[in-house]
């Protein structure tokens, strides 16, 4: 029994290591639905990619026992700085921000838009999820940093 549970143990130690990191998101507090917002992050892995995602954080998507929200995903607006880390794990992201996120109901497995409304509350997430090789051995890097604001609609343009 001893053997087996040495060897077990041997197994685990050679495992890809996971390192998580946690950074600091900061705007200004408001993103207007369909216009260009723009965030500062830092304290990310350094030199890797960036993905970014826009949370409802309205009281609907609390409740998991009968529906989950999915969040929007923020598109790169066009002649604006990749969506990457600097070699100091800072970065300045220019995203377009989405109209609408989907909720999926969990009681027929159906998904359903649903714009954002003026004032509803917002988690402003950037994730960094990749693989790097450190002193030989593979680590999984994954960096997050979140931050809150505030959803704006603008008013629709008059005829």
């Amino acid at each position: 029994m001893i053997v087996l549970a040495a060897l077990g143990a041997a197994s685990l130690a050679t495992a890809d290591e996971e390192v998580f990191q946690t950074g600091k998101l900061r705007s200004d507090g408001v993103m207007t639905v369909g216009q260009p917002e723009t965030v500062v992050i830092k304290g990310l892995p350094p030199k890797r990619k960036v993905t970014m995602a826009i949370y409802s954080n309205a009281q609907r998507c609390q409740n998991f026992k009968t529906a989950f929200c999915i969040p929007a995903a923020g598109k790169r607006v066009a002649g604006t700085p990749r969506f990457r880390t600097s070699g100091k794990g800072r970065a300045k992201l220019t995203f377009l921000m989405p109209a609408a996120y989907d909720v999926l109901n969990l009681k027929n497995f159906k998904t359903e838009r649903v714009s954002f409304t003026n004032g509803e509350p917002l988690l402003v997430s950037a994730t960094v999820d990749t693989s790097a090789r450190r002193h030989g051995e593979s680590v999984h890097l994954i960096g997050i940093a979140q931050g809150n604001a505030v959803a704006e609609v603008p008013p629709p343009p008059t005829p």
